[in-house]
């Protein structure tokens, strides 16, 4: 099952019909650290557990944090089964994201490299008019913005 995550305005992950697909949060916020990591470097390298308790707890030294963790990854793991897909693969060390397993707006952006700049700017308007327009409109339905 192909998804969509939607990283400007609200975080979420969406399925192909535009439903919203339940998804831990923190799964959710790994999955944005690691696809930024990743469209920095181009490479889907595998960061540690430790990196990944840092980024989500600003801690990984304390036994609490990373007992939390290991709770995280076993939900995000049972979601992951139950959704049919994988987008993070975790091993017993570390973690990292299955990049063709979803798409997201923020990665669409960054490779919006044909067209230059002008084709940039058309990406970006068409992100913030599927996303944050879109919550606009709902909410001005009946009155006016």
């Amino acid at each position: 099952m192909k998804l969509r995550l939607g990283s400007f305005g609200e975080l979420r992950l969406i399925d192909l019909a535009g439903q919203p697909v339940a998804f831990p949060e923190k799964g959710l916020l790994t999955i944005c650290y690691l696809l930024d990591r990743y469209l920095q470097e181009r490479a889907g390298s595998e960061y540690p557990r430790s990196a990944l308790a840092r980024f989500l707890w600003d801690s990984h030294d304390n036994p609490d944090i990373m007992a939390n963790l290991r709770k995280s990854i076993s939900r995000i793991q049972a979601r992951q089964i139950e959704l049919g897909t994988e987008l993070l693969v975790f091993t017993a060390t570390g973690v990292r994201i299955k990049p063709d397993a979803f798409v997201c707006d923020l990665s669409e952006l960054a490779n919006a490299d044909i067209g230059g700049f002008l084709e940039k700017l058309r990406r970006l308007v068409g992100v913030l008019r599927q996303d944050f327009l879109a919550v606009l409109a709902d909410q001005s339905v009946g009155g006016r913005l």
